[in-house]
């Protein structure tokens, strides 16, 4: 198909079956096809809540019959919330799903922080001290992560897991991304490349964890291309998959989504990288979209059927959460999308 062949993955530890999930997924780049992934499937719902993972419950099952392919989770769960995901992740594995983790940490270098959202400090510079209350905290919550993965086993198989680290990182709104406060950037361009890196090598390297695929993800890379692809890119030793996320209106979904997958789509063909879309979809929800074919011809379709034969290069695309009856992105039969 004119683009690089795939042949492994960025560890040259990894695993037999991390290494096959790659291998699958840059198959799948192929095809017109992509798999659709959604946020927290079988822990969250319209009506439902799963802590345990037992229950079965997916709302993609629920208005569809089927479970989707890739199943959504943030560890922010797992270390703020005491969420364990062993049962939900092993039951994605063990019907053929794909795993795949999003982090939101609150600010490491303030106590008080409770979101991804406070922006304050440098805390990416902090972190790269290698000692210090915000290294301490930092690796801490890496300690955590690696623990639960070691846990991520179906039989004698370690579950491979994509891990989508310090996403939107082309945006303000995040502490690793680029706000600035009072004159000082938070997390400088040459910091957040050090911090991505620094996570894998303490992930992979001190805690010996080889499953992982890892997702490099910018914010509306059409729109801040070089930021993403450039001054802040990992480099193409340290990411496995490249993806991005987009939210925008109704009336301006359509382009907006196939301008950035365009950009993200030409990037991997030349790189040898797996493409995909980390999150999409309405902002703020899908629940009061009244178009009942939104999901089909804005979203699949509009994806699988781009003149410029880019778009097609993903491997899949996620849909975020459905919190309750009015805010999700997954519609049940009952809703004006479901068609």
């Amino acid at each position: 198909k004119g683009h690089p062949q795939w042949i492994g993955t960025i560890d040259a530890k990894a695993t037999a079956e991390t290494l096959a999930l790659a291998q699958a997924l840059g198959a799948i780049q192929d095809k017109i096809s992509f798999l659709f992934r959604h946020q927290n499937t079988n822990y969250k719902g319209q009506y439902f809540k799963d802590k345990d993972g037992t229950e079965g419950y997916s709302d993609v099952y629920n208005g569809t019959g089927s479970y989707p392919a890739v199943f959504g989770f943030d560890w922010l769960d797992v270390i703020e919330n005491d969420i364990d995901f062993t049962e939900h992740v092993k039951f994605a594995y063990s019907i053929g799903g794909v795993v795949a983790f999003d982090w939101k940490p609150y600010n490491p270098e303030y106590w008080w922080s409770s979101s991804a959202n406070d922006l304050a400090g440098t805390p990416c510079s902090k972190i790269l001290e290698l000692s210090g209350s915000t290294y301490d905290r930092w690796t801490g919550w890496l300690d955590t992560i690696a623990d639960s993965i070691k846990g991520y086993k179906y039989g004698s198989i370690k579950i491979p897991i994509i891990f989508r680290l310090l996403h939107e990182n082309t945006g303000g709104w995040y502490w690793w991304g680029t706000a600035s406060k009072s004159g000082k950037e938070l997390c400088s361009d040459s910091d957040y490349k050090g911090l991505f890196n620094f996570t894998q090598y303490y992930l992979n390297e001190y805690h010996g964890v080889h499953n992982i695929l890892w997702l490099y993800a910018p914010a509306k890379p059409s729109v801040y291309t070089d930021t993403a692809f450039s001054t802040r890119y990992p480099g193409h030793d340290r990411v496995d998959l490249i993806g991005f996320d987009r939210y925008s209106t109704t009336d301006d979904y359509k382009n907006d989504v196939l301008d950035d997958c365009r950009v993200v789509g030409a990037f991997c063909k030349v790189h040898g990288k797996i493409a995909c879309i980390g999150e999409t979809g309405i902002t703020d929800g899908i629940q009061d979209t009244t178009i009942s074919d939104w999901y089909y011809d804005d979203f699949a379709k509009n994806l699988m059927t781009d003149k410029d034969d880019m778009c097609t290069k993903i491997s899949y695309a996620m849909a975020w959460e459905n919190v309750h009856p009015d805010l999700y992105w997954v519609p049940l039969p009952q809703d004006a999308t479901w068609n």
